[in-house]
Order: C-alpha cells, then structure tokens, then sequence
C-alpha cells in the first residue's frame, strides 16, 4: 500500500494506518504477521524515519531495550535440589525481571545450535526475557535510548554470567536479540517495535511462539526489508492449553513450571504455516526446540 508520503509493506492479516502523529517524516513502515498491537504499535514492526526526524518516544515507549539472550552450557539436571538453590539465587540477588511475558528458561540445547561446536544431548541451554525497566521508564531521547538498548542487554549478559558462576555451571555467552530497539542506518531512522535486527544475530531470528512450548529459530537474510525479521513470545495462549502434564512449584512470588507432557495447541502456528506472501517470500527454516523432562520455565 503506497501513499504520497510514505510506503506500507503489511504481512499481517489485518489492516494498519499510523495515526497523524507518527506520519511526520516517516518514509517505511514493515509489519511482519503478528497478530498484536501495543501502544497502538504493531508488535513486529519497522518504522522508517528520514533524517530530519527527531526521536519518536510513541513507537518503543518503556520496551526500549528489551530483548533475549542465550547462554550454552552443560547439562543441567533440573531436580527439586537444583530448583531450590536457582530460587535461593535469585532471592538472593533480588533478581526480578518483570511481569507480562518476562521469564528465564532452561532447556535443552537446539540442534541449530551448531557453531559451538557442543552436541546437543549433553548441553543445555539457558535463555532470559527481560528489559529490566520495573519502573516502566521511557527514554526521551535518541541517546538516551541507545544508552537504554546498550545497558539493558549487558545486564542481560552479565545476568547469566553470574548466575552460571554462582551455581558453579560452566557456560558461555551465545548470542543476543534485542528486539526494541532504534538507530540511525543510511542516515535513517530506524525503529524495530518487536522485531531483530538480523545483522546483528549473523542472520540467526529468534521466534518464540510459545516460550512454554519451545523456541523456533530461522536463518535468513531479509535486505528487501531492511534485514529485519519479527520476533514473537507468545501471547496467543495460556499454560493450560499447552500441557496435559506440568508441575508447578512456587517459591515466593516465582513460579517454576516443569513441564512433562506437550500437547499443540490448535491454530498456534496458523501464521506461520498458511499460504501467504510471509511465507513464500521468506522460506524460513523453523526448528521447534522439543518439549523434554530436562525443561524449566520461571515467570517472575
């Protein structure tokens, strides 16, 4: 959809115009299918701004920042014992990483996984959700956004380094996808409200339809759409539609789910699996991180 200003690529199923206020200067936008908006923002989106323009706070808001990331280590064997001394860590620590769908999750190595050179039967994989903004702090400018998007993954990072040494669990940083985030690119502006930016992953998305059932990771390179690629955490449905078995052990206010017993909700991919100009244009390659005993889910 083309206008005498500005250029809508719409994947999604649903209609999207921005409101007058986001219109100045704005030359692009690309909303990937995502069937959600917030803030009146498609979440999985890339807003294209000309260099005259000056920081918009309306796109990102408070999720400035937020993002993903994973670390590789050794086997976890996840047991009441290993449960106890996690919860004891972060209580410790006073670790809190939000509500909503903010959570840290330990689970098997995904096969994609290649470049660490580690086979996928004797290592796990830890990864966090989180932006840290508890105080729901929006920047108000470029720089203070940037600092915001820089700061909030090396608490990410520095989160798991700490927490592997302090469990005594070797393990090694593996990769970042902060998906709130703005920069000047070719003298644009360059905003992506749920989306990553695949230079910085060396093309490797990070889709987490479900984080309960599993992650889905894709390799591609998307120039035509300014190397973006959406990223998702699954809002779609609830953990009692997506376990005939769990168990669930509370400590304070987290709640560990351990899932047993994975049965795929209805329709949860529909998105991604039917016809459509997403998918005959990406061609992704989704690997489903499967659902296994050696699995945990915090939510805080």
């Amino acid at each position: 959809m083309k206008n005498k200003k500005f250029e809508i690529i719409n994947l999604a199923n649903y209609h999207y115009y921005p409101p007058k206020h986001l219109q100045d200067n704005l030359e692009k936008i690309i909303i990937f299918p995502e069937n959600n908006k917030k803030y009146d923002i498609p979440n999985g989106s890339v807003f294209i701004y000309n260099k005259k323009s000056y920081y918009k706070p309306e796109i990102l808001k408070s999720d400035v920042g937020c993002g993903m990331t994973s670390f590789i280590t050794e086997y976890i064997d996840i047991d009441k014992k290993f449960i106890k001394e996690l919860s004891d860590y972060l209580d410790k620590e006073n670790i809190n990483l939000g509500g909503g769908n903010h959570f840290l999750n330990i689970a098997e190595e995904h096969p994609l996984i290649s470049d660490t050179g580690y086979p996928s039967n004797n290592y796990s994989q830890i990864i966090v959700h989180t932006d840290f903004n508890l105080e729901k702090y929006t920047p108000k400018n470029y720089k203070e956004a940037k600092d915001m998007i820089k700061n909030t993954r090396k608490k990410r990072v520095n989160l798991l380094y700490k927490l592997t040494k302090s469990l005594g669990i070797n393990g090694e940083f593996y990769k970042d996808w902060t998906h709130n985030t703005v920069e000047i690119e070719d003298n644009k502006f360059v905003y992506r409200k749920g989306a990553i930016n695949l230079k910085k992953t060396k093309n490797m998305g990070l889709l987490a339809l479900n984080h309960y059932d599993g992650f889905f990771f894709y390799i591609s390179e998307f120039e035509e759409y300014k190397n973006s690629m959406q990223h998702g955490t699954g809002k779609k449905n609830e953990i009692k539609t997506i376990y005939n078995e769990i168990k669930k052990i509370k400590y304070g206010k987290k709640i560990f789910y351990l899932p047993e017993k994975s049965s795929k909700p209805k329709d949860l991919y529909k998105e991604y699996n039917r016809p459509s100009i997403f998918y005959d244009k990406f061609n992704l390659e989704f690997l489903p991180l499967g659902i296994s005993k050696n699995r945990l889910v915090i939510k805080f």
